[in-house]
Parts: C-alpha cells; structure tokens; sequence
C-alpha cells in the first residue's frame, strides 16, 4: 500500500488536533462551549452521519453476504469483549481509565482512517464489505460502549440504563431500516443530513485537541498503559483476527477487510461519548492520540500481511 495516504490521514487528524488545542489555550473558547459542542456532536452530527452512511442501495443478492459479515463482526466484537473484560486483571488501571481502555480495545476509527485505507489497499469493492461490517459498530458503540465509559463512575449503572436508548442508537435503527428497504432520502432532506454528517470528524477531532489542553502537555506520553493498549489495539488484535480467521476466509478481500478494520486506532468518538456520558475524556483524548501517532507506523506493517 502506499504508506502516503496512511502518513496523510493522520496528518490531517493532527493538524485539526493541534487547532483545538490551541484554541483552547488561548481562551477562544470556554469548557461550557465544550460541552455544547459535544452534545451537538452526539445528537446531532453523529447521528446524521450513521443515517447517510447508510443510504446506500441493498439488493437481495448481497443479503446471504451481508449475513455472514455481520455474524463475524459481531462474533469479532465478542471476542474483543473479553479482551477488554480481561483486560484490569492484567494493566491494573487507574480507577478513572479503566472503562475508558475498554472501549478502546473494542472499538476502532474506522470512518475517517479504515474506510480511504481499505481502499487503498483492495479498491472501492472493499468499501461495500467494509460498510456492512461496521454496522454493529454503531449500534455497539452507543449501546455497550457507553455502558463500559459510565460503569465505573457514581451511579454508573443507573447512567447506562438513562443512556441506552440515545440518538446514536435510534440513528442506527432508522439507518438500517432506510438501507435493508432501500428507501431513498429525498434530496432536501438527505444532502442537510449528508453535510452535517460530514463535520463530525473535523469536530471530533478539534474537540479532542481541547480536552488534551485540560491536563499538562507531558502528561499526553506518560502514561505506559495508553502505550500497552494502542499496542493492543493495533498490532495483537489484527494479528490474532488474521491468523484465526485466515482457516475459514478464503476471500482475501473480506479477510483483509476485517484485519485491517482491527488495526486502525482509537475511535475518535472514544473522548467525545465519555464527555457526555461522564466518563474521563482527558484519558480517552490521550489514548486517542497516542493511538493514531502509532498507526502511523502499524498500518502498514500490519498491511504487509495481505502483501502479493
């Protein structure tokens, strides 16, 4: 693959980061325009993005593949979970970083950085495999995931139960329903979706740089378990999906597909939902970041794997 497009990815990821960050230091903006920010992104962005994703057309032919690729994915999910289970018997986390690492291990960016890598690695026909197994994503994400930011705080299992029906999961329920139908948005409706949609990653990211700017620059590198994690998340979870899948996946496209959508880094969503939801979004920023810093030299090593 060409190391370029993943060098660039990141580039631009750091870049909107650094803005952020630099606002915030400069006073640009308040911690209480912050928290307005976020909640824009979770109710409002975010869901319009899952929505439009998901206008794409569904013929019967694809359905037996579709099926398949969401049993693995969330079979893959499954296994992450336990992963992330065992995970402070091992690390012994702080008690605030303890959900926050959970999740990272469970999910990944797959929208801005595993959708234009995919396709340069196995062309467009790979972003079709890549759509249909990222579905449990977003149900998962807003469901499980906001579950492991909020049990470990005050009332966490009360917060799980208030937050489980949000606007991410009622987004995937209506995204799915519109793309199995193949019900079309008309144009006025769908292309305001599609541009809101659209800023939730330049948002994200730009959110993640402000709270990076709560706690002290070194802080960011020195914490060794962020580093043990995004090592996790990038090199021991890709190699183990390819050699246990390899057995039982005779089409590279799709092996690779799930291989490659296991070594991308942190969710940018990771500090944005524990923001909102009360988890510790300092952490989350910074595994978020150390995550993608990573990438850059994982992505293609874990890449050679689908080399010839």
């Amino acid at each position: 693959m060409d190391a370029n497009v993943v060098l660039m990815k990141v580039l631009v990821l750091f870049i909107l980061i650094l803005v952020g960050y630099v606002a915030r230091h400069l006073n640009v903006f308040s911690d209480d325009v912050t928290k307005g920010l976020n909640s824009i992104l979770i109710k409002i962005t975010l869901p319009a993005l899952i929505i439009s994703s998901l206008q794409k057309e569904f013929s019967p032919e694809l359905f037996t593949q579709s099926i398949q690729l969401l049993i693995i994915s969330f079979s893959v999910y499954g296994c992450c979970f336990i992963f992330a289970l065992l995970m402070p018997f091992i690390l012994k986390p702080r008690h605030a970083e303890k959900g926050v690492f959970q999740f990272i291990i469970m999910f990944s960016n797959v929208g801005f950085m595993g959708f234009p890598i995919l396709s340069a690695i196995f062309g467009n026909e790979a972003l079709f495999y890549a759509s249909i197994y990222n579905l449990p994503f977003n149900l998962l994400t807003f469901t499980l995931g906001v579950y492991l930011l909020v049990k470990n705080t005050d009332n966490g299992f009360r917060l799980a139960k208030e937050h489980i029906l949000n606007p991410g999961v009622f987004a995937v329920v209506i995204g799915f329903i519109f793309f199995a139908a193949s019900i079309k948005l008309p144009v006025f409706i769908g292309e305001p979706l599609k541009l809101l949609g659209e800023t939730t990653i330049p948002l994200s990211m730009f959110l993640i740089g402000a709270m990076l700017r709560k706690g002290k620059l070194h802080h960011i590198f020195m914490n060794w378990r962020i580093y043990v994690i995004s090592i996790l998340r990038l090199i021991i979870i890709p190699l183990i999906l390819f050699f246990s899948l390899k057995y039982f996946i005779s089409d590279k496209m799709l092996l690779g597909v799930i291989v490659m959508i296991g070594a991308m880094p942190a969710a940018a969503s990771t500090p944005i939902l524990a923001e909102e939801f009360g988890g510790s979004s300092e952490i989350a920023a910074q595994g978020v970041f150390i995550s993608t810093l990573l990438s850059v030299f994982t992505i293609p090593l874990i890449s050679l794997l689908f080399a010839g």
